[in-house]
């Protein structure tokens, strides 16, 4: 298990291999529901991280298991390999987050308990 700490700030997200029951915990906002160009992953806190979301490393359609995350803040940051993604694309999904930063962090922290909710209010981010 590989850890990373920012460098701005005294924050941790843990970087492993996703597991079955990892994904199995995750919920999967598809292209068409989010505005992205990727699949995005959000979850409940289960492992006292950093409010975070997952992205698949790359621009498929389908389930690939390789994610690198962004936090969920004011100023998002982006931990790990960004794999393929070009810096536009990053940006996007930086927008997404802060567009959506409450529900997503109620969501974390359990405030909001249905994913259905979630999935129903996630605003959807369009390119500028």
């Amino acid at each position: 298990m590989l850890s990373f700490l920012s460098k701005t700030r005294s924050k941790k997200i843990l970087l492993h291999p996703m597991t079955s029951n990892d994904l199995y915990e995750m919920a999967a906002i598809i292209q068409e529901d989010s505005g992205l160009p990727m699949i995005v992953y959000v979850f409940r806190n289960h492992l006292q991280h950093i409010p975070h979301i997952k992205i698949q490393r790359d621009y498929a359609s389908t389930v690939s298991g390789d994610f690198f995350s962004i936090t969920i803040e004011d100023k998002p940051e982006v931990m790990g390999d960004t794999g393929e993604f070009k810096k536009p694309d990053i940006v996007l999904a930086k927008r997404w987050v802060k567009i959506n930063m409450k529900l997503l962090t109620d969501y974390w922290t359990g405030r909001e308990r249905s994913t259905k909710k979630v999935l129903n209010e996630l605003i959807k981010v369009v390119k500028e």
